[in-house]
Parts: C-alpha cells; structure tokens; sequence
C-alpha cells in the first residue's frame, strides 16, 4: 500500500543561496516523519538565471530524495518572483515552509495563507532536549496550534512547553485553569508527549522567545497571544509554525 497516496504534501520554496537551506532540510524531516510527499518551488523570470535556478531546482531535488530514500520529492518552477510563487503555494499543501530570508514577505505569505506556514531560520529540529513551545491566549482559537504542537511532539519525541498568556481583549472565562484543562483534553489524545504549562501574564512576547532559545520549535496561531506572530518569525532563534488556515482543517491534519 502507498502510504503516499491522497495526500497534498508539503511545500518548500527554494533559497538561491544553497541547494540544501534549512527550509529544505526542515521540509524534509517533516515530509519524511508525517509519510508526506514534498515538492519544491523554484520563481523566476526567464534567462540565464532562470537556467541557474532550474539546475539548483535539479540538484536539490536529487539531494533530498538521497538524504531521505522512498521519499517522493517533485520540483517546479513557477513564473514570476517568488513571494508571488510562495503566496500562490500557500493555497492547497498540509504545511509550507518557507525560509527567514528579509527578501521573504512572511506577513504577506501568512495573510494569503489557507495551511499551517513554518518560518524557518535556523536549521532546529525538536527533540527531547529541545521542545516544542506552543503560544496560548486560553480561547477556541488555540485548538489549532495545540493541534499542530501535539503532533510534533509526538513525532520528535519532544516535550511540549505551553506558554499561556494573558491579552486584550479579555476572552470571557478564560484563565490559566481554563488553558490547563484544554491542555489536559489534548494530553489525552498523546499520552506519552511530556507537557508543562506556563503563565506569562501579559508578556508573551519576552516569555515565548526566551522559551525560543532553547526550543526546537514555536508554534502559535494566526492572531498569536498578544499579537507576538510578526515579532516570533523575525525574531525567533528557532522556527516558527502559525496555524494559518481554518481551525477544522489545520486541527484534522496528521
């Protein structure tokens, strides 16, 4: 049976830097722990460096599927610069990943998006001593990034961090024990994933990116507690996953 089949994949854009960035190779463990295909998406204009691109396109192609064998990798080039290839990528894939790069329009990217989108700027992978770190505000909202952090972690074998803070406007019933029950309910659904829960009150912002120092991943929602998404994906040590994308679709990926 192909454990490929029926599925959309995932979706990195090529770095022109390198054949192999850290987008890629995150791209790749993903795809490779989720039985997931990849495809990689290459943006230019014709010419010479259209020609460049397409042989780096080739090569990182050939590169990841040696680096992760039985893995369906599939490369193409787009027409047109690529923040428009990456906006357009956004719409179908399971996830997108895209590179830190200050040419990448990551809010432009993120607002067009209808999946999860990983900003990746560092080459961080979880592990058991490196955790997933997910941002909660303590309302609905918050099932699509848990949903996302659960799964990670359960594939990495990574604890999970849970950063619950305090924002305006005030969400009617929300509180920490309110955030621990949710918690609670998804530990259920993964009981050998390690979580800790934290309260950081109204300071989201500091208290995530210092979890970031140490952490494999971040993973908040679109809207993020306290607004901290623009400042996570510039600022984060480690990638950054926004749930983008309806929460009954982001929450039925695996």
């Amino acid at each position: 049976m192909n454990t490929f089949a029926s599925r959309t994949g995932v979706v990195v854009g090529l770095d022109d830097s390198a054949p192999v960035s850290a987008a890629v190779g995150w791209a790749v463990e993903y795809a490779r722990g989720h039985h997931l295909p990849l495809r990689v998406v290459a943006a230019g204009r014709s010419g010479g460096a259209a020609e460049r691109r397409r042989e780096l396109l080739d090569l990182t192609v050939l590169l990841c599927r040696s680096t992760a064998l039985g893995l369906p990798v599939s490369g193409c080039v787009a027409e047109g610069e690529m923040p428009a290839a990456l906006i357009e990528a956004a719409h179908g894939p399971e996830i997108l990943v895209v590179g830190g790069r200050e040419n990448v329009p990551v809010e432009r990217i993120l607002a067009a998006a209808s999946c999860p989108v990983v900003v990746v700027r560092s080459a961080r992978w979880p592990n058991p001593a490196s955790p997933v770190v997910v941002g909660l505000d303590g309302s609905d909202a918050d099932d699509a990034p848990l949903s996302l952090a659960f799964d990670v972690a359960a594939h990495t074998v990574a604890p999970l961090v849970a950063v619950h803070a305090r924002c305006e406007p005030v969400h009617r019933g929300v509180t920490p024990e309110a955030t621990v029950e949710r918690l609670r309910s998804w530990g259920e659904k993964y009981p050998r994933v390690s979580v800790r829960c934290t309260d950081a009150h109204d300071r989201a912002v500091p208290a995530i990116l210092a979890d970031a120092k140490v952490a494999g991943l971040v993973v908040v929602g679109p809207a993020g507690p306290g607004g901290i998404v623009r400042h996570l994906v510039h600022e984060a040590a480690c990638p950054v996953l926004v749930a983008c994308g309806a929460p009954e679709l982001v929450g039925a990926r695996s």
